[in-house]
């Protein structure tokens, strides 16, 4: 990892944590305003539920959970790479002929224009 992508990885990390907090605070509030408001049926837990979502993908993009990040390989940073190094290194014959293939749709597509 360069300085370049250092530096963003820990500005995104930065705002994870800021979000966090944010989070925390208004779940926080929220429950006050329940238990100030009788403490009956629990709505918070809405909250709780669809805002945690959102910070449970970032977590997951992070590696905060390695086991979640195992089972969902697409939320890795790198998982990206490693596609884009897949496809473009013939790595066997029918990838090749997938190439040959698109690149006869692409002539073709190109002479029926002319």
């Amino acid at each position: 990892m360069n300085e370049k992508e250092a530096r963003e990885y820990v500005k995104n990390l930065k705002k994870f944590y800021t979000e966090a907090v944010g989070f925390g605070g208004v779940v926080l509030l929220f429950i006050l305003i329940w238990a100030a408001s009788g403490m009956g049926y629990f709505w918070p837990l809405w909250v709780i539920l669809f805002g945690g979502m959102g910070l449970l993908y970032r977590a997951i993009n992070f590696g905060f959970l390695p086991q979640l990040t195992e089972m969902l390989p697409f939320t890795n940073p790198q998982w990206e790479d490693d596609q884009v190094k897949k496809l473009t290194t013939p790595a066997s014959s029918s990838k090749a002929k997938k190439g040959k293939a698109v690149a006869k749709t692409e002539d073709y597509d190109e002479s029926e224009g002319a």
